[in-house]
């Protein structure tokens, strides 16, 4: 992830802001719905590939909140689903079609819908199309489309002094706020790793029962075949 002109989101206001995360949330929603509806017909390894490229796009959303989160406090609303795909993310569920499906058609006519075209729709013909999710890439995407997708939600209108701080964010606030949101991917990156132990802990102690079961029911039908034979 890169962001090369810090300009662009210090000159967007809390309206253009929401709708630029609104944005990258629904285009997560597009990928994750065509990632869950060709998850029976990829491969291994595309699959493997195909859930990367979501989770870059996932994390990229993320980080936008975060700046927005950072300029705009509480007048700027979180996507709807990024809570519930961060958590698929973390318990390693995105490879799960019921559970993606869930976070798709989750609230399908909020303000980080689906829409009806995407620029730079990589996950539309993967993996033969280029996947661009830089930051860069993204917002070149929303400048594109911005005049053509629907008005963002608002928790309340900005006041002039909010206007008046995000106008005077000097380029060091705005490091502060890429460093805070790098942090933060590379706690989420921990906390995944440690969720994957965890979780092949859980399949080998799993497999370890399932096997002590199948011994026992195998243990009970001899035991049950020498009773028979005793009474015959």
């Amino acid at each position: 992830m890169r962001l090369q002109d810090y300009s662009i989101i210090r000159s967007l206001d809390q309206a253009a802001f929401q709708q630029l995360v609104h944005y990258t949330s629904s285009r997560v929603r597009a990928a994750a719905q065509a990632f869950a509806t060709s998850l029976d017909t990829l491969s291994a390894e595309t699959a493997q590939k195909f859930e990367k490229a979501l989770t870059d796009e996932t994390f990229v959303s993320l980080a936008f909140t975060g700046f927005g989160c950072f300029i705009h406090g509480k007048n700027l609303a979180p996507p709807h689903i990024a809570r519930k795909i961060l958590t698929l993310i973390m318990y390693q569920r995105l490879n799960h079609f019921e559970s993606l499906m869930a976070v798709v058609v989750d609230d399908p006519n909020g303000p980080d819908r689906l829409l009806s075209r995407y620029v730079g729709n990589w996950w539309a013909n993967f993996p033969d199309s280029p996947v661009k999710n830089e930051f860069d890439d993204i917002i070149g995407f929303w400048d594109c489309q911005r005049g053509h997708i629907p008005q963002p939600f608002s928790v309340m209108n900005p006041s002039p002094f909010d206007a008046l701080i995000l106008n005077e964010l000097t380029r060091e606030n705005l490091d502060h706020a890429y460093a805070l949101a790098y942090g933060s991917l590379l706690v989420l990156d921990e906390e995944i790793d440690r969720n994957r132990v965890e979780m092949a802990q859980l399949e080998r102690s799993i497999g370890a029962v399932t096997q002590d079961l199948a011994d026992l029911r195998v243990a009970e039908n001899r035991l049950i075949q020498e009773e028979v034979d005793i009474s015959l």
